[in-house]
């Protein structure tokens, strides 16, 4: 039969025992800055990519302006070009 000396000794070595077996788990303060430090990865990321495509969609932008002007000037020109050429065989 076991006395209660016997018994918190045993208990405390126990304790003892469980807290050394883990010692490797995370605790909440390690997970909170696991947490924040891949929060704040993830908000420069998204600042990254914001950045890139404003800077595509600004390319983009350029790129359409350029064949609209092409695109209308060339229908000026061939209505032009059309004009005359009905003067010239009309007339």
């Amino acid at each position: 039969m076991t006395t209660a000396v016997d018994d918190r000794i045993s208990a405390e070595d126990r304790i003892s025992r469980l807290e050394g077996a883990y010692e490797h788990l995370a605790t909440k303060a390690d997970l909170k800055e696991d947490i924040g430090r891949l929060e704040a990865s993830f908000q420069r990321d998204i600042g990254e990519m914001r950045a890139e495509v404003k800077e595509d969609i600004g390319r983009l932008h350029a790129s359409l302006v350029k064949w609209m002007v092409g695109v209308m000037l060339g229908g000026v020109g061939a209505m032009v070009g059309a004009a005359l050429l009905i003067q010239r065989l009309g007339g």
